[in-house]
């Protein structure tokens, strides 16, 4: 019988690392489409969201007060020189106006994708609003509206929307709104909802995914691949209600969500979900250690590597028998640490009597030991360093389960003072 899976294991053991030494929140513990009302739900707290509405100036023109004031504004716009968005979305606008008047809703963004109404409202006066008193730890949607008439007496609703995500424990957060921002929330949605929801996950995470998101919009409406269509709609008298995104609004999120940038940063924001969930199974846990070794499942009989063992994960020739995927998985399911001691006495033990040469001579504990911690402490350090100095992960196939499991913001300390 062929060992190719015991080289494989030796050679993986960087990846292994990952799942026996992860950072991440919980991990290091383990292992060292129409709103619905809030009801019962409180929103009440000690944070605050504030920021600026900005509008385009032909938008505005079509939601003033009378056709005088709509024909006065269309004659002469008032404008801002610039936007107080971020910049590389302000450098992509039309001519903005703030606007001047207005209401402003405020909806949590529940896991499902679905709205859920706080039931708090405020007014957006001179370009500004602010919701105070609110709950901490929760995903927001703003929502500006404002009502009124076109140069030609029509009844038009001018609508946009942004996200706000209230950190645990934070007083205050900006969130300015402007006519490209519901993209970045659509796609947020689109690409990685359960990051985005998930406050267990921290910010720098998110920042990862928003930041990805906004350099690909940017770059698609600079490229004119993107067209960013008007604001105003016709007036409903239901038209303080929320509004799910059009066809074409979800069209321009799928197309965003899809470039690989994002996919990059949302897998690895949903990766770091799911490690951190209170709800993770053997199942999931299995699938997740596969992902960040780039494995599939093959049984023995339709392996040529194998003849007496059991299942084998698989990546090209690389075969490792599943009973290692599954206690790691059990490992981080149960929240357990596993030493490399412990490791070692395994992959030992797992080595058949027809090696027993080997196994006295060559793989003893010892030996077994000092390689798996050489072999991990190189491949942690060199997802430190793609942090540090933005090089490449060196050794790890699944680059974004590597991150997940070891986040810039929650490091061990290298080299190990133990195993």
């Amino acid at each position: 019988m062929k060992k190719s899976w015991i080289k494989a294991i030796l050679w993986s053991v960087p990846l292994f690392a990952l799942t026996l030494l992860g950072g991440c929140e919980q991990a290091a513990s383990a292992l060292q489409d129409s709103s619905s009302s809030g009801g019962s739900v409180s929103y009440s707290g000690s944070s605050s969201i504030s920021g600026t509405v900005t509008v385009s100036a032909a938008d505005l023109a079509q939601v003033q007060s009378s056709i005088a004031a709509a024909q006065s504004f269309m004659a002469d716009p008032i404008t801002i020189s610039s936007s107080p968005s971020d910049p590389r979305i302000a450098s992509v606008l039309t001519t903005q106006s703030i606007l001047d008047s207005g209401l402003a809703k405020l909806y949590e963004l529940l896991p499902t994708g679905k709205t859920q109404d706080t039931g708090l409202t405020t007014t957006v006066t001179n370009g500004n609003y602010e919701f105070s008193n609110i709950k901490d730890g929760v995903t927001y949607v703003i929502e500006a509206l404002k009502e009124g008439v076109d140069s030609s007496g029509n009844k038009k609703v001018l609508r946009q929307k942004a996200m706000a995500r209230v950190e645990k424990n934070a007083t205050s957060v900006t969130s300015n709104i402007d006519e490209k921002t519901k993209f970045i929330l659509a796609s947020v949605q689109e690409a990685a909802l359960e990051s985005i929801t998930n406050h267990d996950i921290p910010a720098d995470v998110v920042n990862i995914i928003v930041d990805a998101i906004v350099n690909v919009l940017t770059t698609k409406i600079q490229n004119g691949e993107i067209v960013i269509k008007s604001s105003v709609e016709d007036y409903e008298e239901d038209y303080e209600d929320f509004k799910e995104f059009s066809e074409a609004e979800k069209s321009v999120a799928d197309t965003i969500a899809f470039v690989d940038d994002v996919k990059d940063a949302a897998k690895e924001g949903n990766l770091r979900a799911e490690i951190n969930s209170n709800n993770i199974d053997q199942k999931k846990a299995e699938k997740i250690i596969r992902d960040a070794f780039g494995l599939s499942i093959k049984t023995a009989n339709s392996s040529s590597n194998s003849s007496n063992s059991k299942d084998v994960s698989s990546s090209s020739d690389t075969y490792i028998p599943d009973f290692f995927i599954e206690q790691l998985a059990n490992a981080l399911v149960n929240k357990k640490t596993i030493t490399f001691s412990e490791f070692s006495k395994a992959f030992h033990s797992a080595v058949s009597d027809d090696l027993q040469e080997l196994k006295t001579n060559y793989w003893t504990l010892e030996t077994l030991n000092q390689e798996f911690k050489s072999k991990a402490e190189a491949a942690i350090t060199s997802i430190y360093n793609s942090y540090d100095q933005n090089t490449a992960i060196t050794n790890i196939q699944n680059k974004q389960a590597a991150k997940a499991i070891f986040p810039k913001d929650n490091r061990i300390t290298i080299p190990f003072t133990d195993t």
